[in-house]
């Protein structure tokens, strides 16, 4: 089910501008590319492709951003399921545990090239949490919008917060990625992580990888992350664009997509990690 990223060897147009900075949207890509990012496309080129906009720091995470620079596609494997058949649903929950096994993979890339819609999003995710091994309820504390948490247990009762990616004009940009993406962390974290992070043990979460820095290289990333996302947010973080928060879509939308939703649940009682992470 994984493949390795094609490389992106042509110059890519930027289109928006958030903040200080330009970055490519969907749109951009395909341009550049001479084709579409839907299930036509290869998988290689689509899993490129993502990558790719990692690495051009959008997220506002300095650690994302060199991650997707550096890592290599042992460390950071990416699936890509053009339709969500039985087949592919059962090969999902086959990878993602056999990332957890493998010391090397830090984190896994699920890319969804067909997903476009509110609908899409809503009949994939009503797909995977009946399906796989991954874990999906939505909360509705914030006024006129449905929060929805992804989860996933990567052992002895520690949950992986999940990251969605995706086109959505709605979503924060930065959550604004080209091809609709769940990135799954596969381990909990170590112990004394950076001081400033989250520290429960029993949830787990991108911003624990350990990058080898030092305390100093680490604070001054993690500084930096602070700055670039407010930036790229142009406000300060919110329930929204919370790291708890796998994505949101207005509830009138939500509501009016086909199927009968999530499971609900609440965030509330959530730890957060800091604004930026």
């Amino acid at each position: 089910m994984f493949v390795e990223p094609s490389q992106i060897n042509v110059s890519i147009p930027l289109s928006q501008r958030y903040g200080k900075r330009t970055f490519p949207d969907r749109i951009d890509y395909v341009h550049a590319l001479g084709h579409d990012l839907d299930a036509s496309a290869s998988p290689e080129s689509i899993a490129g492709v993502a990558r790719h906009w990692h690495a051009t720091g959008q997220t506002g995470c300095l650690f994302a951003r060199l991650l997707a620079r550096t890592a290599t596609s042992t460390e950071w494997p990416s699936a890509v399921i053009p339709e969500a058949t039985d087949d592919a649903l059962r090969g999902i929950s086959t990878c993602l545990a056999s990332s957890v096994a493998r010391p090397e993979v830090q984190l896994v890339s699920l890319l969804f090239p067909q997903i476009s819609t509110v609908a899409d999003v809503k009949g994939l995710v009503g797909a995977l949490a009946a399906n796989t091994s991954l874990m999906f309820f939505e909360d509705r504390a914030v006024p006129q919008w449905v929060r929805v948490a992804g989860r996933y247990d990567v052992g002895n009762g520690v949950l992986a917060w999940l990251m969605a990616f995706g086109p959505f004009p709605s979503w924060p940009p930065t959550r604004r990625g080209p091809v609709f993406e769940l990135v799954v962390r596969t381990k909990p974290k170590r112990e004394g992580i950076f001081e400033k992070l989250n520290q429960d043990p029993t949830v787990a979460h991108l911003a624990d990888i350990d990058l080898g820095f030092d305390t100093a290289k680490t604070s001054n990333l993690f500084d930096g992350t602070e700055r670039a996302t407010r930036d790229v947010l142009g406000e300060e973080p919110d329930g929204l664009s919370a790291a708890k928060t796998t994505f949101s879509f207005e509830a009138e939308l939500w509501d009016a997509a086909p199927g009968p939703g999530l499971q609900r649940g609440s965030l509330a009682d959530e730890p957060d990690y800091p604004p930026a992470v």
